[in-house]
């Protein structure tokens, strides 16, 4: 996400992008953020600074199934950490597949 903002006051949105990571997003988020139908297949680069009270919108990428389980983005992360999942061997030829050219 080349040329994202260092910090935004509001809601994020980057939806739509055919995004594979989040690496580049803004530190820090006001209000919600809005990286549904991508082909995310974890959450690293998520903001740090993130107000938890607000909606994370990430249907339709492939980590969604693990997010929809928590609907918390510290478990998500506490997953990536530990590398509970290896997500590049499950999805990885997944989205060789159908992705979109």
């Amino acid at each position: 996400m080349e040329g994202s903002p260092k910090s935004v006051g509001g809601d994020f949105y980057c939806d739509n992008n055919q995004l594979m990571s989040l690496e580049g997003a803004p530190q820090s988020v006001g209000g919600g953020f809005d990286c549904h139908n991508n082909q995310l297949i974890h959450f690293e680069g998520f903001p740090p600074l993130y107000d938890k009270t607000k909606d994370i919108h990430c249907g339709k990428n492939p980590v969604y199934e693990i997010y929809s389980l928590y609907r918390v983005i510290e478990c998500v992360e506490w997953l990536n950490e530990e590398e509970v999942i290896n997500y590049k061997d499950q999805y990885g030829n997944f989205l060789d597949k159908y992705k979109k050219k």
